[in-house]
């Protein structure tokens, strides 16, 4: 019997690469792709799912309140970019979870614990983990794949982040690191007392800044610390915001 699942992701990047992953698999069938929280609940109950691949942070609900409102109880496998404390509530209760960036060796695991048979939900245990949850953490290091290797890369080492095609490029003053990502959902799960988006495709850390650059026609940019610290320019959208942040 096919594994009937359902993917919750509002970001299409890590949705289409889900799915992807998960196509490798010839017992997994996914019968829905969808990206926000009403959705997924109608999709939940329509279809009657024997697994949800779940995003935590989604527009409308949450992935707790998606599964509180759903009727149907599947399997549940949270997709999560929280920390590693966070994660110790998943453990701890026995819910599987997916940390983003997804490695196939991950998955696989967590589709044989679904064929194994993993009990569903019920409102207890959605009410345990999300309030476990509930106080937002800041992670301290940020996980990039190179090839067979997973680096963790301190956070207070990150000068500036660019998104750039399907990844973002994390800019330290040594090295450059690829991760797999999306900026928005990036950005949500980054400390604002430490980062500040100054442009739609760019954040910057706050400390890291040596000067803001006033140029003819208004336009601000700012400069990055170290000699060869790059100048970002900051977007008209982006200004006031970056005015409040650093105060000028």
């Amino acid at each position: 019997m096919p594994i009937r699942t359902v993917i919750v992701e509002d970001e299409q990047h890590s949705r289409e690469r889900l799915a992807k992953l998960l196509g490798a698999f010839d017992d997994v069938e996914i019968v829905a792709e969808v990206a926000d929280g009403q959705s997924a609940v109608t999709a939940i109950d329509r279809l009657k799912p024997d697994v949800v691949f779940l995003d935590i942070q989604l527009p409308e609900l949450s992935g707790f309140e998606v599964l509180e409102k759903a009727a149907h109880r599947p399997a549940v496998v949270f997709v999560t970019a929280y920390d590693q404390y966070a994660l110790k509530a998943f453990d701890e209760n026995a819910a599987d979870y997916l940390l983003k960036p997804i490695s196939e060796s991950r998955l696989a695991r967590a589709v044989e614990r679904v064929r194994a048979g993993r009990r569903p939900f019920d409102d207890a245990l959605v009410k345990l983990l999300r309030e476990a949850v509930r106080s937002p953490r800041f992670p301290e290091r940020l996980a990039v794949r190179q090839r067979d290797t997973i680096l963790l890369v301190p956070v207070n080492e990150i000068c500036w982040m660019s998104a750039e095609d399907r990844y973002i490029v994390l800019h330290t003053a040594q090295q450059e690191y690829l991760y797999d990502g999306a900026l928005k959902e990036l950005e949500a799960q980054l400390d604002p007392a430490r980062f500040c988006r100054i442009h739609r495709s760019v954040i910057v850390a706050q400390d890291k800044i040596a000067k803001i650059v006033r140029s003819l026609g208004g336009r601000y940019s700012v400069k990055m610390a170290g000699g060869s610290g790059p100048t970002l320019a900051i977007g008209r959208a982006y200004l006031p915001l970056v005015r409040e942040r650093l105060r000028f």
